[in-house]
């Protein structure tokens, strides 16, 4: 953009020239006439440099994007058009991947995305402002496979772990994710946010588990959708949450089914844990035995319940279970059963279906 104003002054036949003139009106003309960028509104190009144009006045973070439909494209900002005045950011990840960059929430003004690089085919450009995503909440909804990003923002707390999960319930688009925190005042790349999950597939869900927070701040999540592969809308849900340790198991029961086997239940602890949580249960003589040291029988599951056939005939057992989360590798401690005595024999032939293994325990 060009600022320009006009001073006239005369000159006569023989060369003589009179004062200029006072300053006229100033007029801001504009060298490449960008193209408007309006909030959740995409918009295409099959020509590069294409210069944009979009003022933001919202509070919150934002990005502005790239998805390529077939070639490397890439994206860069400057605080004037025709890519002049003050560079700001830029991203050129390569390939058909999207390129993209996002602001902290208190950049606010006028700003002159230009796409460039690639010398032929299509891509899609998007700016948006960020929808506040709450952790433990999460947000459902359709992505359309013409649009670039969706952008989110969440507070998160230094030295939190959390799990970052976008599950993708059928339809045609290729998604990943990025999540990044901008300095105050600036502008982030791509390459420079904390972690980017690439699009892996059409349809295909992703997931980063157990990322530990290294600043608090409100991070800036960019949904962005691969053109070039996507092919129709997908229904996707966005979950951040909190790794939190299970609690000690409760209500353990072993109930003898026979001479040589039980059922075994329990009750998750209080809280639950975060998603994965895998129970380790073991069976032993003695109330302190571990699921490594003194154990008759052991496994894991990832449900309440649990049935072993190797413990032996009349013989008092105790079962223990620890719940441990694959969220941030953290475990309950143990929870422990009352006694329980597997069925004595009395009986010295071998009955119906009883193997002669059976017999020799009763005998």
């Amino acid at each position: 953009d060009n600022t320009v104003y006009i001073r006239v002054r005369a000159r006569d036949n023989v060369g003589n020239y009179s004062n200029w003139s006072s300053t006229g009106s100033a007029y801001a003309g504009n060298c490449c006439s960008p193209t408007t960028l309006n909030h959740n509104t995409p918009v295409t190009t099959a020509t590069y440099p294409t210069h944009y144009v979009f003022s933001d006045a919202s509070y919150m973070s934002k990005a502005v994007a790239i998805s390529p439909h077939s070639s490397d494209h890439d994206i860069h900002v400057y605080t004037e058009g025709c890519q002049a005045g003050t560079y700001l950011a830029g991203s050129g990840w390569g390939g058909t991947v999207v390129d993209y960059v996002v602001a902290h929430w208190d950049v606010d003004g006028t700003f002159y995305p230009s796409a460039t690089y690639g010398s032929s085919g299509t891509s899609t450009v998007e700016y948006q402002y960020s929808s506040f995503l709450n952790v433990g909440t999460p947000y459902t909804s359709t992505f359309n496979y013409t649009h670039a990003i969706e952008v989110f923002e969440v507070y998160l707390t230094a030295g939190n772990t959390y799990d970052f999960t976008l599950t993708i319930s059928g339809g045609g688009c290729n998604l990943g994710f990025g999540v990044g925190l901008p300095a105050s005042g600036s502008w982030l790349s791509r390459s420079g946010m904390a972690f980017n999950v690439d699009a892996g597939g059409v349809g295909v869900s992703e997931s980063n588990i157990g990322w530990t927070c290294p600043t608090s701040g409100y991070y800036v999540i960019v949904v962005f959708n691969n053109r070039a592969s996507s092919t129709s809308n997908s229904s996707y849900t966005l979950l951040v949450n909190q790794c939190t340790t299970p609690g000690t198991p409760t209500g353990l029961t072993g109930t003898p089914t026979g001479t040589t086997s039980a059922n075994l239940s329990w009750s998750a602890g209080s809280p639950a844990g975060s998603p994965t949580v895998t129970y380790y249960w073991s069976v032993g003589t003695s109330p302190s035995h571990t699921y490594t040291s003194g154990y008759t029988a052991r496994g894991t599951t990832t449900s309440t319940s649990a049935s072993t056939s190797a413990l032996s005939c009349g013989v008092t057992y105790y079962l223990r279970v620890y719940a441990y989360t694959s969220c941030d590798g953290t475990s309950s401690g143990y929870g422990t059963s009352s006694a329980f005595t597997t069925n004595p024999v009395s009986y010295t032939h071998l009955r119906a279906h009883e193997t002669v293994l059976d017999l020799v325990c009763r005998l």
